[in-house]
């Protein structure tokens, strides 16, 4: 389990909002792959990282060509690696080994908690706050 911490934070209130939404995600995968409920929790996490992928995401890409921030292309282009992960997730459960596919899946979530989030978001968001948007 991964809890919430300053560390996540960027200081844009609908941004971190996203983020806890996606720790929760990562938190109740790994919480049921603990109960010995992989298959049905991978399923239900495919679904709503597909979803997060439709609405947080591109809320978040709406924002940040709202204020032209820099580095937008390298920022647009990782959320798009989010969007082609999450889709081809959705492909390997009908043959992936699930707890296999699982692991995989908290990996690649700790991964953008740690890269994306700690690092790109935050220098996004330090953009943005600094043009008065909390």
């Amino acid at each position: 389990m991964i809890q919430w911490e300053d560390r996540f934070r960027v200081g844009v209130d609908i941004i971190d909002i996203q983020h806890i939404t996606l720790l929760s995600l990562y938190n109740r995968l790994q919480s049921s792959i603990n109960g010995g409920e992989c298959e049905e929790a991978l399923r239900r996490t495919a679904k709503d990282l597909i979803d997060y992928a439709k609405k947080p995401l591109v809320e978040e890409e709406t924002l940040l060509k709202r204020y032209s921030v820099t580095g937008l292309e390298e920022h647009l282009a990782e959320h798009q690696e989010f969007k082609d992960y999450v889709l081809g997730l959705y492909v390997q459960l009908s043959f992936a080994d699930e707890y296999l596919l699982a692991g995989e899946v908290l990996e690649f979530l700790e991964k953008w908690l740690e890269e994306h989030i700690g690092q790109s978001d935050k220098t996004q968001a330090e953009q943005l706050r600094a043009l008065g948007i909390r």
